[in-house]
C-alpha cells in the first residue's frame, strides 16, 4: 500500500536556518532545528552568554472569552501545557509540538469548536501564526532589555510571569521560563515580522548571540 506523503511544516526561519548550516530533526510534523554545529559547544556559549532557539513548532491555543475559568481550570497541571492569561478575557496555551496537546479537555481548535452561551470560549489555534524564540543564558535579560520596552525586573516579570510590549517595532509576548539556573525567556510575535525580529536579536548582543538547537537544549536542561 502507497503511504501518503505527508509534508512536514516549516519554521518562518526555515531559510535563516538553512543559511546557517543547520542539521535537521522531525518531530511530531515538524523540521525543527537540531544543531548548527557542536552541541556541546552551542550549550557552553550559551551558558556563557546569550543564544537563541526557533521554538515556532511550540503548539499555540488562544482562548477568548467572558468566563475562561472553567476551560482553563481543565488545562492547569496537565502535563507538558502551560496557560499564560493575557487579559481578563484572553489566555494563550502553550504545548509541545504536534496537533494532540491542543485536543486535550475537549478544547478542538476551530470555529465550531465550542457551544454555549454568549461569552463561552472562542478558539483559535495560532501555531502557525505566531513564530516562537527562546532567548536563553545569563546575558539574556540584558539583550533583551536592550532592544525592547518591557520592564523585566524581577519585581514585575518573576519566572513564570508573562508580559506583552514591543520590541523594536513589533508586538512581542514574552514569558519568562521557571528554569532557575538559566534565565530563558519565550518571545512570541508575528509570523510576518519573524524573520526580522530574529535578525534584530542575533545582532543586539555585543559578544554575538549564539544560535542553539533541539540538542543543546536538552543538554542545558540536563546541566540545570
Amino acid at each position: 500500500m502507497t503511504r501518503a506523503f505527508a509534508p512536514a511544516r516549516q519554521s518562518p526561519l526555515h531559510h535563516r536556518h538553512e543559511t546557517a548550516g543547520v542539521r535537521w530533526a522531525t518531530q511530531d510534523g515538524w523540521l525543527i532545528p537540531e544543531a548548527y554545529g557542536e552541541p556541546a559547544e552551542e550549550a557552553r556559549r550559551v551558558r556563557a552568554g546569550a543564544g537563541l532557539q526557533d521554538a515556532s513548532a511550540t503548539g499555540k491555543l488562544e482562548i477568548r472569552g467572558s468566563r475562561l475559568e472553567p476551560a482553563l481550570d481543565a488545562l492547569v497541571g496537565r502535563p507538558g501545557l502551560t496557560v499564560l492569561r493575557l487579559r481578563p478575557d484572553q489566555a494563550l496555551v502553550l504545548a509541545p509540538p504536534g496537533p494532540a496537546p491542543l485536543r486535550i479537555a475537549g478544547l478542538e481548535p476551530g470555529p465550531d469548536a465550542v457551544t454555549g452561551p454568549p461569552g463561552s470560549p472562542a478558539l483559535t489555534d495560532l501555531t502557525s501564526a505566531l513564530a516562537a524564540f527562546r532567548l536563553a543564558g545569563p546575558g539574556a535579560r540584558e539583550l533583551l532589555s536592550a532592544v525592547s520596552s518591557l520592564d523585566l525586573r524581577d519585581s514585575v516579570l518573576a519566572p513564570g510571569a508573562v508580559t506583552q510590549g514591543g520590541l523594536a517595532r513589533v508586538h512581542v509576548i514574552a514569558w519568562r521560563e521557571t528554569h532557575p539556573d538559566l534565565p530563558s525567556y519565550l518571545l512570541l510575535v508575528a509570523r510576518d515580522v519573524a524573520e526580522y525580529a530574529w535578525d534584530l536579536l542575533l545582532d543586539a548582543g555585543d559578544d554575538g548571540v549564539t544560535r542553539f538547537g533541539t540538542a543543546a537544549e536538552r543538554i542545558l536542561r540536563r546541566g540545570r
